[in-house]
């Protein structure tokens, strides 16, 4: 997450950021605000699973990087088709 928040920063981009715990997202609201990248940073209480991804917000969005820390695989998703992902 530090590396997609330090992305935040030097680019134009913006960097939406979700987890179901609410102790972990004032944590990571905590994190944000200290490294000074509010306006990069969107982050949400809300199971990802659940969101939208046809949503207006989400229209301009590139890449997904997913973090399931109990499934014990990661996965990256680039939208161009140019990424692959899976495995632990």
């Amino acid at each position: 997450a530090e590396g997609a928040v330090g992305a935040g920063k030097r680019r134009s981009g913006r960097v939406f950021a979700f987890d179901v715990d609410e102790a972990r997202v004032q944590r990571l609201r905590a994190t944000v605000a200290a490294m000074g990248a509010e306006t990069r940073v969107a982050t949400e209480r809300a199971d990802f699973a659940q969101l939208d991804g046809g949503a207006a917000r989400f229209s301009r969005v590139r890449c997904v990087v997913l973090d399931p820390s109990c499934s014990g695989s990661g996965t990256t998703f680039f939208a161009d088709g140019g990424g692959g992902g899976g495995g632990g």
